[in-house]
Formats: C-alpha cells, structure tokens, sequence
C-alpha cells in the first residue's frame, strides 16, 4: 500500500507540469480512485467523461502502477458526452487518475478491471 500512496506524487508531479505547459497557470481540476488490484489476464482501464454542456480544454487519464509507472491519455476539446480512457494489462495494484481543465461537478471518472472476454469485473470511481 505505500508504494500506491508514494506513486499519487508522480500523478500530482505531473498534474502540475501538464497544467502549467498547457496553461500558462496553474488551474487544472483532479480526481483519483481509491487503489485497485488485479491479476492474470485482466486489463484495467481508466475512463473519465465530460457530462457537462461545455468542452473542456483538455482532459488526461493515467494509470500509475505499484511500480510507479504510468499509461497516460491526453484528450483536447472534450465535447460533452465524450470520454476519455486508457488501458493496460493488470498491474498487481495501482490507481486511476484525472487531470483537467473545467468544472469538477461536470467530470466524472472509473477504474475498471476487466476479463479478456470485454466483461467488466469490478468498477470504482474516481472522485
């Protein structure tokens, strides 16, 4: 577990350096999931949408691993009702994290973990 809590400082680390290279200033919304864990052959993807009726400037996804690596997805002009996501084969336990440009209360986001079949195992949000 304290290799996870040690790994949101890469995801807050590049949180910072997205917003500001983006931006010019620091003004990015965050949201994260609480730690997963999976094994075999289950992927787990990282997902968040804009439910808002505006765009958001940008919108990243990551996954950070209990190795401290990340698969990052960046998304620009995120028209609403459209989601953002990336996917990787399950590490042993990790995070999904959300980086933005908009209003928390119009992003939403989800960890799954998922079957090679496409069946969705387990779900959590990203607040």
């Amino acid at each position: 577990m304290k290799q996870i809590y040690s790994c949101a400082g890469v995801l807050v680390a590049a949180a910072a350096l997205l917003t500001v290279g983006l931006t010019g200033r620091a003004e990015a919304g965050t949201a994260t999931s609480a730690p997963f864990y999976a094994t075999g052959t289950d992927e787990v993807s990282c997902t968040g949408i804009n439910t808002g009726t505006m765009d958001l400037d940008y919108l990243t996804v990551a996954i950070v691993d209990d190795t401290g690596l990340m698969a990052l997805n960046s998304c620009m002009h995120v028209k609403p009702g459209v989601s953002c996501s990336t996917m990787v084969a399950a590490p042993k336990g990790g995070f999904c994290g959300l980086i933005f440009k908009g209003s928390p209360k119009h992003v939403r986001g989800s960890i799954s973990i998922v079957d090679m079949n496409g069946n969705v195992k387990a779900a959590l949000p990203a607040n």
